[in-house]
């Protein structure tokens, strides 16, 4: 495969089109309810929140991580980046989140679709590459700022990243579908298995022939040699 890109595209760093961990405005209420995420509740799969607690603005206000509606966040401590866990951040109370300090935060310029970053964030070579930058001891080595700033994204017009979105979703869409179905069938299987082996051996699974040979005469023949 070509590493060549399409007429148009660009391939720019996401320093260059995405804030790095923004914090909030300042001057906001502190008794402002907002969403609060832990990282139990990213998902390995899917770009949304899997729930949302709520909490007042100057309870998370410090020591914690700033994001809002529309911004895309990037689990960065092992094993959770390994596992693959982000989400484009939405549904926040009041447009508003802070969560984890163990995410990174990429808040999209105008013109970039940030569940185009999402899924190009998702892909393993990514994921991979961010795990060969990693820094700290085992246990708690992460992904430092420095290699989501530097990371070159493959940028092609709005309308096309739009489209590839939606594509890709539909894609995604179609194989959970398909995998339920296999879940299914297993499940069916699972099932079956037993009381087909049952109705084997109990003669209720082949027609019985009269013409056949008796067991008791194969025994018989058996037990004389």
């Amino acid at each position: 495969m070509s590493d060549e890109l399409p007429k148009g595209w660009a391939k720019p760093p996401l320093a260059q089109i995405a804030e790095i961990n923004p914090r909030h405005p300042k001057g906001l209420d502190d008794s402002m309810p907002i969403s609060f995420v832990r990282m139990a509740v990213v998902s390995e799969s899917k770009p949304q929140f899997d729930s949302l607690e709520v909490r007042k603005l100057g309870e998370v206000r410090k020591g914690f991580t700033h994001f809002a509606e529309g911004d895309v966040v990037f689990a960065k401590i092992t094993p959770c980046m390994e596992n693959g866990k982000g989400a484009v951040a939405t549904g926040l109370q009041n447009g508003i989140g802070s969560g984890t300090t163990e995410l990174h935060v990429i808040r999209p310029l105008g013109g970039i679709d940030p569940h185009y970053v999402y899924r190009f964030l998702a892909q393993s070579s990514v994921r991979r590459a961010a795990k060969e930058n990693f820094t700290g001891t085992a246990g708690q080595a992460r992904v430092p700022t420095s290699f989501i700033e530097e990371l070159e994204l493959p940028l092609p017009p709005l309308a096309e990243q739009q489209e590839i979105v939606r594509r890709v979703e539909g894609l995604f869409a179609l194989a959970d579908q398909l995998e339920q179905r296999l879940a299914q069938a297993r499940k069916q299987v699972d099932k079956l298995t037993p009381s087909l082996l049952a109705r084997a051996f109990a003669g209720q699974l082949v027609p019985q022939n009269p013409a056949d040979e008796p067991a008791e005469k194969l025994l018989a023949r058996i037990c004389k040699k």
